[in-house]
C-alpha cells in the first residue's frame, strides 16, 4: 500500500509539475504574442502619424500658397488704389482755389482736413 500511495504520490506531483511547467509556457508565448500585437500596432500608429503628416503638410502648402498669392493680388490692388487716391488729391486741389473764391469757406476747410487725413494714412 506504501507504493500505491508512492506512485500517486509521485504522479500527483508530476501532473503539477507538468500543469506549472504548461502554464509558463503559455505566459511566456502569450507576451510574446502581445508584444507582437504591440509592435504591429505601434508600426501601423507610426505609419498612420506619417500618412498625417504628409497630408497636413500638402495642405498647408496649399494654404501658403493662396495665401501668398491673394497677398500679391491685394498688392497689386493697393498700389491702383494709392494712385487713384493721388489722382483724386491732386484734382481736389486744384478745385480748393475755385471754391475759396467762390465764398466756399467752409467746405475747403473740410476738403483740407480730409486731405491731410488721406495724407498721414497713405
Amino acid at each position: 500500500m506504501g507504493s500505491v500511495a508512492s506512485v500517486l504520490t509521485s504522479g500527483g506531483v508530476g501532473a503539477v509539475v507538468s500543469g506549472v511547467v504548461i502554464a509558463v509556457i503559455t505566459a511566456v508565448s502569450k507576451r510574446g504574442s502581445e508584444r507582437a500585437t504591440a509592435a504591429k500596432s505601434i508600426a501601423e500608429a507610426e505609419q498612420t502619424d506619417a500618412g498625417a503628416a504628409e497630408i497636413l503638410t500638402g495642405i498647408a502648402a496649399k494654404m501658403t500658397a493662396d495665401i501668398r498669392q491673394e497677398n500679391q493680388s491685394l498688392r497689386v490692388e493697393l498700389r491702383e488704389l494709392k494712385g487713384a487716391v493721388d489722382d483724386l488729391t491732386h484734382a481736389v486741389e486744384t478745385a480748393i482755389p475755385l471754391l475759396e473764391q467762390a465764398g466756399h469757406v467752409d467746405a475747403v476747410s473740410e476738403i483740407r482736413t480730409a486731405r491731410e487725413h488721406v495724407r498721414r494714412v497713405l
